[in-house]
């Protein structure tokens, strides 16, 4: 029997949500598909670039939160 992989699996695999059985033959694939190892290439490269991009908001923006915070406390307690 013939199985077919799609997208979402392959991205469950790239965060480590498939069994070691689904990886590897997901791997076997994608080493056999130009247009899949490319696809799964990119989800590899957005995944890492979402983890640099969110991994610390600027100070500006926290402090912004917590005077807004603070704000709606006083607002509430007067």
């Amino acid at each position: 029997m013939k199985q077919t992989f799609t997208l979402n699996q392959c991205l469950r695999m790239l965060y480590g949500e498939t069994t070691p059985e689904e990886s590897f033959m997901l791997n076997e694939i994608i080493e056999h598909n130009a247009t899949l190892r490319e696809e799964v290439a990119r989800m590899r490269y957005t995944m890492q670039e979402l983890n640099m991009q969110l991994s610390e908001p600027r100070a500006d923006v926290v402090q912004n939160i917590l005077s807004y915070n603070n704000d709606k406390a006083l607002e509430f307690s007067l």
